[in-house]
């Protein structure tokens, strides 16, 4: 049988954040529109994310973290028209130890 599409099950995390701007001298907390990102994130890795999107000089606090695995569906055709190839598996594991 000859395969049409191919399926892959990733975690999914919705970062809900706050910004704390100070005005006359009080805090001002401020609801940021979710970040989205794949993968299950540390707090630390959360905030990263967060400051990739709003800016590096904004202080950051999270909310919550919520991770959601999701199953997304490709024609092969048109994944491996956009996907590297790998030669060996060693390949694999050293580029998603860098992810």
């Amino acid at each position: 049988m000859i395969r049409k599409h191919i399926t892959r099950s990733i975690p999914v995390a919705s970062i809900r954040a706050y910004s704390v701007t100070p005005v006359d001298g009080k805090p001002v907390v401020t609801e940021l529109e979710p970040v989205v990102a794949y993968g299950n994130p540390s707090e630390d890795e959360a905030i990263k994310l967060v400051k990739n999107v709003y800016g590096k000089n904004i202080v950051v606090t999270i909310a919550s973290v919520d991770v959601e695995t999701k199953t997304f569906r490709c024609p092969i055709d048109a994944f491996v028209s956009v996907a590297e190839c790998v030669e060996n598996s060693d390949e694999v594991e050293a580029d998603e130890n860098n992810d």
